[in-house]
């Protein structure tokens, strides 16, 4: 059970996190709604939802 995960894992780990919650935190900061955001936002929401089912397979 204890793999070991290299530094680049934890460092694009980070990364990742950080341009999702960039990403949702600009989407919801902005004054003008496009019809787009709404098609960003299913898309970053299924990355994550990979992203987390991969993660948990790795460990």
């Amino acid at each position: 059970m204890n793999k070991k995960v290299s530094l680049r894992e934890i460092v694009g780990t980070k990364i990742i996190y950080a341009i999702i919650l960039a990403s949702y935190y600009w989407m919801w900061a902005r004054t003008d709604w496009k019809d787009w955001y709404l098609t960003l936002q299913l898309v970053l929401g299924c990355f994550l939802a990979a992203f987390f089912a991969f993660q948990q397979m790795r460990n």
